[in-house]
């Protein structure tokens, strides 16, 4: 697998953002949950800095998860052009894992 570094890095990418998504996805259930626990119990003042900092780890994760998605597409393109060998139907389906995750914060 010498000469199939891009499609490497495209898949590695690819897998790294589904895993990023994965995180932002936690992170913004957490400070849901959070957020709903602070409302049970009048306490907002101590849940809301807890909720805060899911939702900026969300943001966090979202925006690398972005970042490595486009990687993977930019590496995915180079590898075409190549002429690259390997499954091109493993980073499509990672790039519309991604896809599926992101909408589903979104």
């Amino acid at each position: 697998m010498p000469g199939q570094k891009w499609y490497l890095l495209c898949v590695a990418f690819g897998v790294a953002a589904v895993a990023a998504e994965c995180v932002a996805d936690q992170q913004a259930g957490a400070a849901a949950m959070a957020a709903t626990r602070a409302t049970a119990v009048d306490r907002a003042d101590d849940v809301q800095s807890v909720v805060q900092r899911h939702l900026e780890l969300c943001g966090v994760a979202g925006i690398t998860g972005l970042v490595l998605a486009g990687l993977s597409v930019v590496n995915w393109a180079i590898s075409l052009r190549r002429g690259e060998g390997g499954w091109e139907s493993i980073p499509v389906l990672l790039i519309i894992t991604y896809v599926l995750l992101f909408f589903l914060t979104v």
